[in-house]
């Protein structure tokens, strides 16, 4: 069952997307070409279908429910956003532009917060 995500959700534990001096970070833009990777200085932990995400650097911490929690470890294994959305379609029971249009939401909220790397092909 696919729950309503995820980026409003995660938005809201990220706060305003700043860094740690308090400056607010620039919007980050993905395409599904998008790939992505996770700095060393963060941790991930799985509880029970939902996750914490850490970043050990600011010491915030980031709650994934437990869509959110699928789309990481997709992205983590595949690490191309459009093979993270392909596996979703198969798992999920939800519109094509929608998954899309979250699952880019999703990972821009991550990038901004510094919690995974952008590298464009």
């Amino acid at each position: 069952m696919w729950k309503e995500m995820t980026a409003r959700r995660i938005r809201a534990h990220f706060g305003t997307g700043m860094d740690t001096s308090g400056k607010l970070l620039a919007e980050v833009m993905t395409t599904l070409d998008t790939q992505v990777t996770v700095p060393s200085g963060v941790m991930f932990r799985d509880l029970e279908g939902e996750a914490v995400v850490l970043a050990l650097e600011s010491g915030r911490y980031f709650g994934l429910n437990e869509t959110g929690t699928r789309m990481w470890l997709l992205l983590l294994e595949h690490g191309k956003v459009e093979s993270a959305y392909r596996a979703l379609q198969q798992e999920y029971e939800v519109a094509g532009e929608r998954l899309e249009q979250e699952l880019l939401e999703f990972v821009n909220s991550l990038a901004a917060e510094g919690l995974v790397l952008i590298h464009e092909d």
